[in-house]
Order: structure tokens, then sequence, then C-alpha cells
């Protein structure tokens, strides 16, 4: 028990580090994401990950730019404008993978958000 403690706090520290932003990094780990959970083909991963790789360099610019802003709280119109994007790339995706490939694809999608569908929770004790 003592172990798995240690173990966590120092998880937290590292964790607590920011380390910076490196698009490819992030168009791997996603793209791997995807090919794990779809078996995508050689030539599907490499399409995806110019995707990512095209998404995660945007990104980049629009930190680098908000940062160099005066007001740094997100805006609507950006929420609204990852909205879009983030449904850009599903459509891309969409039209690389088979239906079955898609259908594995929006699965680990709606597991990362926790199930999707938000709303008040039952209470545990019932």
């Amino acid at each position: 028990m003592a172990m798995m403690i240690t173990i966590g706090a120092s998880a937290q520290q590292k964790s607590g580090e920011r380390r910076e932003f490196n698009a490819e990094e992030m168009a791997t780990r996603q793209a791997d994401e995807v090919k794990k959970a779809c078996s995508t083909t050689d030539e599907q991963y490499a399409a995806i990950y110019k995707l990512y790789l095209e998404q995660a360099n945007e990104m980049k610019a629009e930190r680098e730019s908000a940062k160099s802003s005066s007001d740094s709280k997100p805006e609507k119109r950006d929420m609204s404008a990852m909205k879009e994007r983030r449904e850009k790339l599903n459509s891309q995706i969409k039209a690389i993978l088979t239906d079955e490939q898609f259908t594995a694809f929006q699965k680990i999608k709606k597991d990362k958000r926790g199930g999707g569908q938000g709303g008040p929770r039952k209470n545990q004790s019932e």
C-alpha cells in the first residue's frame, strides 16, 4: 500500500511538469491509438497520421498566437472553431476507415470522453 502511494506521488510530480508541445509525438500517439483499436493498414495509418499532424501543427500555432495575445481566456468562438475542426477531422478519418473500423474509432473516442452523455449522476448508495 505504501509503495502504491509513493509511486502515485512520484507520478504526480512528473505529470505536474509542463513538457514542450511536440506535434509529431502527439500525431504518432493518436495515430497509434487508432491503429491499435481499428487494425488499420499501413496506408490508412499514414493518412491518419498526416491528418493528426496537420491538426497538431494548427493547434500549436493557435497556442503560440494565444500566448502573445493579452486575453488568455478562450472565447466561445474559439470553442466553436475547435468543435468544427474536430468534426472535420472525424469526417476525414471516416473517409479513410471502413465502416467497421470507424465504429471502433467512435467507440474509443466515446470511451475517452467518459461515455458521452453528461447529466446528473445517480446516487451511488442506491
